[in-house]
């Protein structure tokens, strides 16, 4: 049985539909076998890698300017995932990958890890686990470098980056001020509310959708904006990386931005709510899924 059975067992089929897709992140390290990868790094052809990178994210940018601003895209991603690792990996050093110093010279980067790969599994039994995981770490980062400048990049992204700050204020202005009754009467069909005891749910509302939902003093709802880190103010790459290699997804196709919870009393008010909101943004298709 190979690593990648002993570790995926159950979803090896799942994961290797991934790796096709972001090749990086295959812990085979199949990318450093590939033909192009072989021939730059056998012809030295040290202006291959740069020039994937300039004519993919940086056009017109010198080569150093070019190895610089992505070695930061490289860091970027690496302190995302380092995160997710602290935070969900028993073990985290064990998958933690260290930032990249300056300067970076990508050629001697992904030359470094071919060697470490080919060394490693060079006529033996066991391959060394050691060099693997080195090889391994330096592709996972040119993988990540690419994940943040593709995620950078996206226009759904930037403009829910655009918008946010207008969103938030308009959203802040509406459901947590004390008009916030007639502001969701005037949308929703919001009538009567009445006070509950529910523990942080303090209020209830009756809709037009013939639905009562609760909430507390403040809002009748819960809003969060997904993509953005409020307290360090910027996107929140984990979070967004990990969307795109678990769904096999580009930033393009990740639609779910912003969430909006609404409590409600149970199973059928949650449809006829959720038949509600799809009757009025029917044709709009603004909306990416509805969630128990």
């Amino acid at each position: 049985m190979s690593l990648i059975e002993k570790l995926y067992p159950k979803d090896d089929e799942y994961v290797n539909k991934i790796w096709e897709q972001f090749i990086f992140f295959d812990p085979r390290c199949q990318y450093l076998g590939h033909k192009f990868v072989r021939e730059a790094l056998e012809g030295k052809d040290r202006s291959f890698f740069v020039d994937q990178i300039r004519n993919s994210f940086f056009p017109g940018l010198a080569d150093d300017e070019v190895q610089e601003e992505y070695r930061k895209a490289m860091n970027k991603g690496i302190g995302a995932i380092n995160k997710l690792c602290e935070a969900h990996i028993l073990h985290p050093e064990i998958f933690k990958i260290d930032e990249v110093e300056a300067p970076l010279d990508l050629f001697d980067f992904i030359q470094s890890a071919r060697y470490d790969w080919l060394v490693a599994r060079n006529g033996k039994h066991k391959p060394d686990p050691k060099l693997l995981f080195l090889a391994y770490d330096r592709v996972r980062a040119v993988g990540l470098g690419q994940g943040i400048k593709l995620l950078e990049e996206s226009p759904e992204v930037i403009n829910s980056l655009k918008h946010y700050v207008p969103v938030v204020k308009w959203f802040e202005k509406n459901l947590r001020c004390k008009q916030v009754e007639d502001w969701f009467k005037e949308r929703l069909g919001l009538e009567d509310q009445e006070t509950v005891d529910l523990g942080d749910i303090t209020k209830a509302w009756n809709t037009s959708a013939d639905v009562k939902i609760y909430g507390s003093d403040t809002s009748p709802v819960k809003l969060r904006l997904k993509i953005f880190d409020l307290d360090n103010r910027e996107l929140r790459y984990g979070s967004l990386l990990m969307k795109m290699y678990l769904k096999g997804a580009y930033p393009q196709e990740i639609k779910d931005h912003v969430g909006v919870e609404f409590i409600v009393q149970n199973e059928d008010d949650r449809s006829r709510l959720v038949n509600y909101f799809q009757k009025i943004l029917k044709t709009s298709g603004r909306m990416e899924a509805f969630k128990r």
